[in-house]
């Protein structure tokens, strides 16, 4: 998910909150189809509501002057669809999460109910800004997109990225990328809202993957596995991952995500008959992971940590993922001599314990 933020030519951001920093990207190709997902290609929205160019006004003047846009009529649900719409979620048919993309019923489910006097109930802003800012699901409306902008809100520096880009769109401007709420994120709190949903994004492809590494696994040993992973990879990122400042949530998500993808591919290792770990020195392995636990519970700096500020990763909480990591070594050696009978638990060991090895250093660092 990107985390960059595109800042305009000093014309068009004379007095938005955010520093101009950057020159303005090139023009992109032609707008890709509706159905194409978001991650792919690239695309110039049509620009339903072109003006001559003008002075940016300030974030403020904007919001006041797009507030009241008034939406199409034919962009609400009808009455039959409406009824298909209980329970929709405007982002999962947005993105695609567990489900095919859908802008149209994206934008349908974000409008929500039609308000006597056609105003809308709105469900979801963000969705909706990105649905008029791109022309997906809608032709594109910068006004909307603006409005809606607005009502998302955000830290100052967000909220002046995404208006001073949508105003540069109203003017003429092209884009190379979809735009997306996630685009300018600044404060901790959007930052681990995106990591999120990248992650939502992510799992159900990850789903399909640890379904089709798990196919002709041994099922009670794969199981047992399952079990012990997650114990692992929740201890492993909350305790030994620093919570204690404003990225805590995006920090979080992302080594869970990492841990996840790593133990997708072990599996599809493991399931090759032919696959066979590179043979490691077990016993000089296990002395240099007895060497770092010694390092790290003598550490004062990692005492030091359980009394100061929450969150900050400490020594009984590497203490208490390690014994979780010991009895998701074992599951995992289990299930591989199962699948493969003809080879020892040493070398099976020693190749979970290198990768714990690499985590355990970088935390004793400093100690």
């Amino acid at each position: 998910m990107s985390k960059h933020k595109r800042w305009y030519q000093t014309s068009f951001c004379a007095l938005v909150l955010v520093a101009c920093t950057q020159p303005r990207p090139a023009p992109g190709p032609a707008a890709r189809p509706d159905t194409a997902p978001l991650a792919a290609g690239s695309a110039v929205p049509s620009n339903a509501t072109m003006t001559p160019p003008e002075a940016l006004p300030s974030v403020e003047a904007a919001c006041q002057r797009f507030a009241s846009a008034p939406v199409p009529q034919a962009d609400f649900a009808s009455d039959t669809e409406r009824t298909a719409l209980k329970g929709c979620d405007a982002e999962a048919s947005y993105y695609g999460i567990d489900m095919p993309i859908d802008r149209q019923r994206a934008r349908q489910c974000a409008l929500g109910e039609r308000r006597p006097g056609g105003s809308p109930a709105i469900v979801n802003p963000a969705v909706l800004m990105m649905i008029y800012a791109n022309g997906f699901g809608a032709p594109a409306n910068y006004d909307l997109a603006l409005g809606f902008a607005c009502q998302v809100g955000g830290a100052p520096a967000e909220l002046g990225g995404r208006v001073s880009r949508l105003w540069a769109a109203r003017a003429g401007e092209k884009w190379s990328a979809p735009f997306d709420q996630c685009d300018d994120a600044t404060s901790g709190v959007m930052t681990g809202y995106c990591a999120d949903l990248q992650e939502r994004i992510a799992v159900a492809a990850r789903k399909a993957r640890l379904r089709a590494a798990a196919a002709g696994l041994p099922p009670r040993e794969f199981a047992a596995l399952q079990r012990a992973a997650q114990r692992f990879f929740e201890a492993r990122s909350t305790k030994e991952v620093d919570r204690s400042g404003s990225q805590a949530a995006s920090l979080v998500i992302s080594e869970r995500a990492q841990l996840e993808e790593s133990f997708v591919q072990a599996l599809n290792q493991v399931r090759e008959p032919v696959f066979r770990p590179a043979p490691g020195d077990a016993q000089a392995l296990a002395s240099e992971l007895a060497r770092l636990l010694a390092r790290i519970a003598a550490c004062k700096d990692l005492k030091q940590t359980e009394q100061s500020l929450p969150g900050l990763v400490n020594s009984t909480g590497i203490r208490e993922t390690e014994q979780r990591w010991l009895a998701y070594r074992a599951a995992f050696v289990a299930l591989a001599l199962e699948a493969h009978p003809n080879t020892s638990a040493e070398i099976w060991i020693s190749w979970l314990t290198q990768p714990r090895l690499s985590q355990l250093k970088e935390l004793a660092t400093g100690c």
